[in-house]
């Protein structure tokens, strides 16, 4: 009897979100996040098809839109 393999799956790493849940972290849209990402705004990581974001990368650009909300006041 042959044994049928189950396609492998990318598992989020820890510290790492997904595109929806890190759009959600940050309060803004999905395509938003990804207009981030593309003006290199905030650092994206590609795992095969997916792609994820890390926690502290979403912090630090938080924290310095924070800063600069701030320095415009």
């Amino acid at each position: 009897m042959r044994k049928i393999l189950k396609p492998l799956t990318v598992a989020t790493p820890r510290g790492a979100l997904s595109r929806k849940d890190a759009a959600a972290y940050i309060s803004v849209s999905t395509r938003q996040l990804d207009n981030y990402a593309a003006a290199g705004l905030l650092p994206r990581i590609k795992l095969g098809s997916k792609t994820v974001f890390r926690v502290v990368d979403l912090d630090a650009f938080l924290a310095g839109r924070l800063q600069s909300a701030e320095a415009a006041e």
